[in-house]
């Protein structure tokens, strides 16, 4: 499976975009603005190839499980980049605004350039984890990031 997140408006408060599955369009995206020098939970990661897998562990892991604690099997782990040089713990989960995004990758159903925002970013979530849980379950991921 490929995933591809194109990257088309970069400003001084995020970085929106769109995410496709194997050439198909899913969702929007935000991250944190993209910069030379790297600050800790501000900084969108550097465009190239990455790995995914299932993180099973840790705080972010145990909310979702609870969040969709009435869909039992849905979650099974959160989705991260593996091998990001210079950054840990990057994962693509549910938010609307840089102030949701740690560093991560947030998808969404709407995009709102004017206050550079996502919404409806719960149910772009549940569109494409299946998705891309299964994607990792059954072999490799490629994310690519434009």
């Amino acid at each position: 499976m490929k995933i591809k997140i194109v990257r088309e408006i970069s400003n001084n408060e995020c970085t929106l975009g769109r995410l496709y599955i194997d050439g198909v369009e899913q969702c929007y995206t935000l991250e944190d603005v993209q910069r030379d020098v790297k600050i800790d939970k501000e900084t969108a990661i550097p465009k190239g190839s990455y790995s995914l897998e299932l993180q099973t562990v840790g705080v972010k892991h145990m909310e979702y499980i609870q969040k969709f604690a009435n869909n039992p099997g849905f979650h099974k782990g959160m989705i991260q980049l593996k091998n990001v040089t210079g950054f840990s713990g990057i994962m693509i989960h549910i938010g609307n605004s840089k102030n949701d995004t740690e560093g991560c990758i947030l998808v969404g159903k709407i995009i709102n350039k004017v206050i550079n925002q996502i919404q409806n970013s719960k149910d772009a979530y549940i569109e494409v984890y299946p998705i891309i849980r299964d994607g990792i379950l059954s072999g490799s991921v490629q994310l690519t990031i434009e």
